[in-house]
């Protein structure tokens, strides 16, 4: 084993970091394949000069394209077109945005991952990040506590030095 592999061993074990992570250039987004049942998709995209947004509708056959445009031209079905990538299945009349349809696909396995990641944090370091994300926040609600309970306090002492 080389240096370079032991290095990223050691970031993954304390840091639970990968080299993956660290990237000069932004990658490309992962390719979406759509369900079996899909049979319109829709993707938008900011234009290269950011004045606009880009829309590309595809489908699988001439005939599903136009029933596919007819159906989510409807009021309630253009509402939900929203995000990157978003399909249609004419079959059951749904229409579902890529991250929803990795929610239902792989739901299952979400709460595993995110159990499985808290595990591995270690508590001092957890605590120490916490610490310094929101230290200044803390300050300020200690202190405000602080001057409101006191002012409480000397309203409470006035109220029943008045009421004698």
């Amino acid at each position: 084993r080389g240096q370079v592999s032991s290095f990223q061993d050691w970031m993954q074990r304390t840091f639970n970091v990968s080299m993956d992570s660290f990237t000069l250039l932004p990658t490309p987004p992962a390719d979406y394949t759509p369900s079996g049942s899909t049979s319109l998709l829709v993707a938008e995209q900011e234009s290269p000069n950011g004045e606009g947004t880009w829309m590309m509708v595809t489908a699988p056959t001439v005939n599903s394209l136009m029933d596919g445009m007819r159906s989510v031209t409807s009021q309630s079905n253009w509402r939900q077109m929203d995000g990157r990538i978003t399909t249609f299945d004419a079959v059951n009349d749904k229409v579902r945005d890529a991250a929803a349809w990795a929610v239902t696909e792989h739901g299952q396995r979400i709460p595993d991952l995110i159990r499985d990641t808290i595990e591995r944090w270690n508590p001092e370091q957890v605590s120490e990040q916490i610490e310094l994300a929101v230290g200044k926040d803390l300050q300020y609600i200690r202190l405000n506590g602080t001057l409101v309970g006191g002012l409480v306090g000397v309203l409470l002492y006035l109220f029943t030095l008045w009421l004698g």
